[in-house]
């Protein structure tokens, strides 16, 4: 049991949803979020989220779009927290974070110059190797995170397959900054400006991002404020890093011997001779696995 407040304003009336209670087995209820005044709304196994919001709306005196919106932010910030959780029981595409439309999110029915530099007769194939390289990332596959940031760099992916990809990686890691910022600016390039500036829109209120219109990838520490210094001793995982500076130093230069691929070269020009790596300590929510001297 999960207890929860919220408020929906349909029109006149106010509807408050008391609670929101999960796994009625009994019924195969996965979720459903009492109103007062109304039904409950109710999400069973395999059940489409954005069908079943739709259809209690059309049941409610209050305007549908004014329903529907104010449901489905309370239903998709409630479910994508915990989406380990639901996406095996609930029947969700990407649209899902969005607004439930599924035209936008079809592929575009553009016929490429084979002549073009961003053609690929293997079109399909190339965006399932790529999903198939981030589901193995996510079990902690070092390699395979170091091949799909690899490969999406030397790929040059057209904005067609950039949207196959990333509206199926976001049902994979749909929290991901940089996953749901691909998607975002994949429909920008195709003319989906409003679709976009929703998903986003939608990644501030699922608490993603402060603003829609700032939306850092990486090197992001959600609520740190803004200042040239810090005082160190107010962070006690500094002083827990100063400590560990000699099994650190030690077991970074062991990998960089040893497993020299998941280091990164510096692409944002801060330098302007010799070489510049990097390891990154997470990419794409996974955490990199260092393996010990």
């Amino acid at each position: 049991m999960h207890d929860t407040v919220v408020t929906l304003l349909l029109g006149a009336t106010v509807l408050s949803c008391l609670t929101i209670c999960v796994e009625n087995k009994a019924a195969n209820i996965v979720l459903h979020i009492p109103i007062t005044g109304q039904n409950e709304l109710l999400f069973r196994e395999g059940d489409n989220p954005c069908k079943v919001v739709k259809k209690y709306c059309k049941r409610i005196s209050s305007p549908k779009e004014t329903c529907f919106n104010q449901l489905h932010s309370s239903v998709l910030t409630y479910i994508s927290p915990a989406w380990s959780e639901y996406k095996p029981k609930l029947r969700i595409d990407a649209s899902f974070f969005i607004d439930c439309n599924t035209q936008v999110l079809k592929t575009p029915m553009i016929l490429m110059d084979p002549g073009d530099q961003n053609y690929r007769a293997n079109q399909t194939d190339t965006v399932q190797d790529m999903l198939r390289l981030l589901e193995r990332a996510m079990q902690k596959d070092t390699e395979a995170l170091s091949t799909f940031n690899g490969k999406r760099n030397e790929l040059k992916l057209s904005d067609i397959e950039k949207l196959e990809l990333y509206r199926e990686a976001v049902l994979l890691l749909p929290n991901n900054l940089f996953i749901v910022d691909q998607l975002g600016l994949a429909l920008l390039f195709l003319n989906q400006e409003p679709a976009a500036r929703t998903l986003w829109t939608n990644a501030v209120n699922r608490g993603l991002w402060e603003n829609s219109l700032q939306r850092p990838v990486s090197r992001y520490v959600k609520g740190l404020t803004s200042k040239p210094w810090y005082n160190t001793g107010n962070y006690r995982f500094i002083s827990l890093r100063e400590a560990g500076y000699t099994d650190v130093r030690n077991e970074l230069l062991y990998n960089l011997e040893a497993r020299p691929y998941i280091f990164t070269e510096e692409t944002e020009n801060l330098h302007i001779g010799g070489r510049w790596t990097e390891l990154r300590l997470k990419s794409s929510s996974i955490p990199i696995i260092l393996k010990k001297p």
